[in-house]
Formats: C-alpha cells, sequence, structure tokens
C-alpha cells in the first residue's frame, strides 16, 4: 500500500513540475518597456549634485538604480515608471494619506513634490514619475532636496 501511495506521489509531481513553466507572451497585455535610466547620469553629474564620489550604478529593477559610495556611508536613488497624471496624484495622495509630509518643490518639471521626511522627489514629466532620493551618512534634508533637485532635472533633461 506504501509503495502505491509513493509512486502515485510520484506521478503527481511529475505532473506538477512539468505543467510549471514560462507562459507564453499574451498578445492583449502591453508590455512596458524599461527606459534604461542606469545610462542616463554619469559619476561626474551625480558627484556635481551631491559633492560626493559613487560607485557604479548597481540597477535594482528595470527601472530602479542605487549609487553608493565606497564606505557606504550615502546613497542614490532613482526610479523612474511610465505613469499617467492621475496615476502620479494617486501616489502623492497615498504617501500624504500615510502620514508623510509634502512641500510643493516649483520651477521642475510639470509637477514635483519633496517629501522632507523620506528625503524623497517625486517628479512628474508628462509621461514619467520619477522617483529621486539623496541619502546623505548624516541626515541633510535640505542638502538632499538641493541633490535631489539638481538630478531629476538632469534626468528631466533626457526624457
Amino acid at each position: 500500500m506504501k509503495r502505491w501511495f509513493s509512486l502515485a506521489a510520484a506521478l503527481l509531481m511529475l505532473f506538477v513540475f512539468s505543467a510549471c513553466g514560462e507562459a507564453p507572451p499574451s498578445d492583449t497585455l502591453p508590455t512596458v518597456q524599461p527606459i534604461g535610466i542606469v545610462d542616463m547620469l554619469t559619476a561626474e553629474q551625480i558627484y556635481g549634485a551631491t559633492g560626493l564620489r559613487f560607485g557604479a550604478a548597481q540597477q535594482a529593477a528595470a527601472d530602479e538604480v542605487a549609487y553608493f559610495t565606497q564606505d557606504q556611508s550615502a546613497a542614490v536613488y532613482i526610479a523612474a515608471k511610465r505613469t499617467t497624471a492621475e496615476e502620479y496624484e494617486a501616489m502623492i495622495a497615498a504617501l500624504i494619506q500615510n502620514g508623510s509630509k509634502a512641500t510643493v518643490a516649483p520651477n521642475l518639471s510639470e509637477r514635483a513634490v519633496w517629501f522632507s521626511d523620506a528625503l524623497d522627489l517625486l517628479v512628474f514629466t508628462g509621461t514619467y514619475a520619477l522617483d529621486v532620493r539623496v541619502e546623505y551618512a548624516t541626515p541633510r534634508p535640505d542638502d538632499s532636496l538641493l541633490a535631489a533637485r539638481q538630478l531629476a532635472a538632469l534626468l528631466c533633461e533626457q526624457l
């Protein structure tokens, strides 16, 4: 009896694992093309904005990249996502509803909002939502905002 049960379990596992695999691409689903933000900023541009030397870009996802200083004491995080104005406003509203302090950051693309508690600048370019965050070893919100604005402006020029 145990032998039959083991055989049945083995066959079941064989069928389960053989059915697993990648689904064929669907013609009805939209495909999001990465915009390649890894190559958009040079080391000199990041140095000019932050005053610190950062290592090579480390890609976290198709549209997310991070830079770290050699001693890991400071970091720059950048994300870009194709979005609509409504989706961007919904992101902003959700962050405010969760208690983040928002301040409009004027003169930067279509709309930009600075979240001082998270050191996060969210910029809407009309097509993309950019998320730029600069973290120093010792929190310096004013320096983080200035650096994030400079980096966002450079990215907006390229988009």
